[in-house]
C-alpha cells in the first residue's frame, strides 16, 4: 500500500520514550499515513511498546535486526521499508505539534525535494524552553534552490544551526522518489552522517527545498544517545569530523559557499561551546587535535582558540558553566511559564 506521508524512526533502547513520540503521531493520523519503524536490537521493551501501538494504528511497520547496526544503517533501513511518497525523520524520543501532519501533508502537494521545519527545544519532560528557528528569525516560509549556487551561498548565510544543515532528524521531510536516486557511499557509515549524504546528494539530482518556519516538533534535549556525561568529546568530534566531510565532499573548491557553510558551523558551536569542549578534553594531546581542526576547518578565531590551551583555564571555566546553568534554569522556567 502506498502513503501520502511515512514517519520514519529509528530506535534503539528508547521504550520509556517511543510510546510518547506514536501517540503524538497517532492522534492525528488519517489513512494517508504510515509509519516504519527500525529497530537496532533493543534490549529494552521497544518492541512491546510497537505492538501496543499496532492495536490502535494499523498503518505501522515493524522490523527489528538480530543485532546492532549502528545509526547510519538504522536510518537507511527506515527509508528501505518506507513507501510512503514523502519520508519524515522523526527521532524515537521527539514528538509532534499537533496539526503537524495536516500542515505537511498540504506542503507537499507542492512538490518541493525538501522540507525543513522549525522547533520546540523541550528539557527532559519535554517542556519547552525556548522555540528554534533554523533560519534568521526575519525568514518566513521560503523555497530556496539548491543548485544555484548564489540560493544555496544565501541559505547558508541565513542558517543559524546544523538543524538546517540537516543536522537534526525530527525536521526533515523528503522525496522519497529522490532519495531513491542516490547510491549510498559506505564511507559514511560510522559517520551518522548517513542521511546527510543521501540529502546533499538531492543537489546532483536538481533540489529545491521549503524552509517552514513554524515549529512542527518537540526536541526532547538531555536525552542525546550519543551523547551524555563522558561522552562530550566524542559527540564533538561527531560534529567536527563529520562535517568537515560534507565540505570535502560536497563543496570542495567552492570558496563562498564553503566560508558560508563554515560559518553555521560557528553559529551552532559558538566560542561558549567550545570552551565548554575544551573543559571535558582532559589529555592535552586531544585538545591540540581539535584545536588544529578547529582552526584549519571552520575559521575559529586564533587567539580565542589558543587562549583556551592555557594551563590554568579548565577550572576557571568551571566555575563560568556552573554559573551558566544556573542562569539557564531561570531562562527555562521562565518561558515554560509564558508558554
Amino acid at each position: 500500500m502506498s502513503y501520502k506521508l511515512t514517519f520514519c524512526i529509528p530506535v534503539y533502547n528508547r521504550g520509556d520514550y517511543l510510546e510518547e513520540t506514536l501517540d503524538s503521531i497517532i492522534s492525528q493520523a488519517t489513512d494517508d499515513i504510515q509509519i516504519v519503524i527500525s529497530d537496532n536490537a533493543s534490549t529494552d521493551n521497544t518492541k512491546e511498546v510497537v505492538i501496543e501501538a499496532q492495536k490502535k494504528f494499523k498503518h505501522i511497520k515493524y522490523f527489528c535486526w538480530d543485532k546492532n547496526q549502528g545509526a547510519d544503517i538504522n536510518y537507511l533501513k527506515t527509508v528501505e521499508l518506507a513507501t510512503g511518497e514523502y519520508c519524515w525523520f522523526l527521532g524515537s524520543d521527539d514528538t509532534i505539534e499537533q496539526l503537524a501532519i495536516l500542515r505537511i501533508l498540504r506542503e507537499i502537494e507542492f512538490g518541493y525535494d525538501i522540507y525543513l521545519c522549525s522547533e520546540y527545544l523541550c528539557d527532559l519532560k519535554m517542556k519547552p524552553y525556548t522555540i528554534h528557528h533554523l533560519l534568521d528569525e526575519g525568514i518566513e516560509d521560503r523555497v530556496f534552490n539548491f543548485n544555484d549556487d548564489n540560493e544555496l551561498y544565501e541559505y547558508f548565510t541565513l542558517a543559524q544551526s546544523q538543524s538546517a544543515l540537516f543536522g537534526y532528524l525530527s525536521s526533515i521531510i523528503f522525496k522519497r522518489s529522490k532519495w531513491n536516486k542516490i547510491k549510498y557511499d559506505d564511507s559514511y557509515t560510522g559517520t551518522l552522517y548517513s542521511h546527510m549524504f543521501m540529502l546533499y546528494s538531492f543537489i546532483e539530482h536538481g533540489c529545491k527545498l521549503k524552509y517552514i518556519k513554524e515549529p512542527l516538533v518537540y526536541w526532547r534535549s538531555g536525552n542525546d544517545s550519543f551523547g551524555g556525561a563522558g561522552k562530550i568529546q566524542s559527540r564533538y568530534l561527531v560534529d567536527i569530523d563529520g562535517f568537515k566531510k560534507i565540505m570535502d565532499d560536497f563543496f570542495s573548491g567552492k570558496e563562498k559557499i564553503l566560508e558560508a557553510f563554515k560559518g553555521v558551523f560557528r553559529r551552532h558551536h559558538p566560542i561558549k561551546n567550545i570552551a565548554y569542549l575544551r573543559l571535558n578534553v582532559d589529555k592535552q594531546e586531544d585538545w591540540l587535535s581539535i584545536e588544529e581542526k578547529l582552526l584549519n576547518n571552520y575559521n575559529y578565531n586564533k587567539f580565542q582558540i589558543k587562549l583556551l590551551k592555557c594551563k590554568y583555564v579548565r577550572p576557571i571555566l568551571y566555575l563560568l558553566f556552573l554559573g551558566h546553568r544556573v542562569l539557564m534554569k531561570i531562562q527555562r522556567t521562565l518561558f515554560s511559564v509564558k508558554k
